[in-house]
């Protein structure tokens, strides 16, 4: 329960968010003013605090545990408390402020080591694309999206030829060199929109929405002459696809695999495209393209 408050208190619009962090803040001041000394309210001031570090992080995080602070002394100041020495609740207002600053500093360090960890259970560490998981959760959304507005796509499984030779001859150092150029040459050739994912070992996928089966082979025979023309080593690659309209994702990519086969079987190089036709999916727009043969380049 306490996440999704979080999650909805970080889904309003800055403006939305401070009106909730000012009216929790005036909230406390009140409450504490009216209950006086005798009641302590340091936990309360925390808590627009927390707001404030979750939401914005760094700096806004010290400004609203100096603004506690600062609160949590005036209303000290006005109540006329007497302290045996006139510095004592300006004493009283750094120790506070320390406090609040240090729980600031916190949850600023906390929130960083979830958000650090969350990317790293969806990111392959060593090239830095999306791993299997974030790939099959982004390819989900795709393929629903395309199957609602009828708009193809493609997916293709991509192997790199021959790289068990590349780490025993070169190394693993060598290895993995290629498969971080690989990633980055998917950043240069492809679209934004366009998805990359290390599935594990040398086999990658690739989601390309929108697109024509023409375009596909165009943008990924433009991938493969990129890798082969890299300046720190050429890479050759061969690429299963499927042409489809949405439908399902284990479909698609039993699809792909197939063609990977078959396009690996031809030599090394090859691109093998396959259309899948409307009764081979379980869910989609049946008004999508009538079956074709595969296209092998």
């Amino acid at each position: 329960m306490e996440r999704a408050l979080i999650k909805r208190f970080e889904a309003l619009t800055p403006a939305r968010a401070m009106l909730v962090v000012i009216v929790v803040f005036a909230f406390v001041a009140t409450i504490d003013k009216i209950t006086g000394r005798e009641v302590s309210f340091s936990l309360f001031y925390l808590l627009p605090v927390a707001l404030v570090s979750f939401r914005w992080r760094g700096a806004p995080g010290q400004l609203a545990a100096f603004v506690a602070a600062s609160a949590w002394l005036s209303i000290d100041l006005w109540s006329g408390n007497q302290y045996g020495h006139p510095l004592i609740p300006f004493w009283n207002a750094t120790v506070r402020f320390g406090f609040f600053s240090l729980i600031a500093w916190l949850l600023d360090r906390l929130h960083s080591a979830v958000e650090q960890q969350a990317s790293l259970a969806r990111t392959d560490a060593l090239t830095g694309l999306p791993n299997r998981r974030s790939f099959e959760e982004l390819a989900r959304r795709e393929l629903a999206r395309a199957d609602r507005l009828g708009s193809p796509l493609a997916l293709a499984i991509i192997d790199l030829d021959d790289f068990k030779l590349i780490n025993d001859d070169q190394g693993h150092a060598a290895g993995d060199r290629a498969l971080r150029m690989f990633a980055a040459t998917t950043g240069r050739i492809f679209r934004s929109v366009d998805v990359a994912a290390r599935m594990g070992g040398d086999e990658f996928a690739l989601l390309l929405p929108d697109v024509a089966r023409h375009s596909a082979l165009q943008a990924l025979h433009r991938f493969q002459t990129a890798l082969l023309d890299d300046h720190s080593g050429p890479i050759s690659c061969s690429i299963g696809v499927a042409h489809i309209v949405g439908g399902d994702l284990d479909d698609a990519l039993r699809h792909a695999d197939q063609a990977l086969y078959r396009a690996k079987a031809s030599g090394k190089g090859a691109i093998e495209l396959v259309e899948v036709p409307a009764q081979d999916r379980p869910h989609g727009n049946t008004s999508s393209p009538p079956d074709r043969p595969a296209i092998r380049t």
